[in-house]
């Protein structure tokens, strides 16, 4: 009988000062927004001649706003930071996929193992001046993630590990 080769194992780290809820819908909002301009976009398409033009200032109207609030929903969802909640370690597939949850939507980002530079405990300095250090993932663009707190400096050194092999 011969041994499998050993597989390294998937390091998952989670911020662990965020509660897990349950779905609160908001995460749906743009999609509802948009799915409400539907009814009045079909009902116009069948049956133009029962509206008034006072019924179509007035739908259009309401098309416009719901119209306007989905795209500001979207535009904030896109730009807005949203928190880090999770960073797995995938040795297997050499990849690091981010977890950042925020009010209206979820989004995963996907790393190869190649396009991080180092991962390290950095140190900056909160207003007080106290000292506070950071687990920090350097990508090779220079940018800088800051990984989820509760990270140690033994999660840092396996993933170094796994990132150099």
């Amino acid at each position: 009988m011969a041994l499998a080769p050993h597989k390294p194992a998937k390091l998952i780290l989670r911020d662990t000062n965020v509660r897990e809820e349950s779905y609160s819908g908001w995460h749906a909002l743009a999609p509802a927004l948009l799915g409400l301009v539907i009814p009045g976009l079909v009902a116009y398409h069948f049956f133009p001649e029962t509206f008034s033009f006072d019924d179509l200032a007035s739908i259009g109207l309401y098309l416009c706003a719901l119209f306007v609030a989905a795209a500001v929903v979207f535009v904030y969802t896109v730009f807005n930071p949203k928190a880090l909640v999770e960073v797995s370690f995938d040795p297997g597939t050499r990849t690091a996929e981010l977890v950042r949850d925020g009010l209206f939507g979820t989004s995963r980002q996907r790393f190869a193992f190649r396009q991080i530079a180092d991962v390290y405990m950095g140190t900056r300095f909160e207003k007080d001046g106290r000292k506070e250090f950071v687990p920090v993932m350097l990508l090779t663009t220079d940018e800088t993630i800051e990984l989820p707190p509760g990270t140690t400096q033994a999660h840092i050194d396996r993933i170094r590990k796994s990132i150099l092999v």
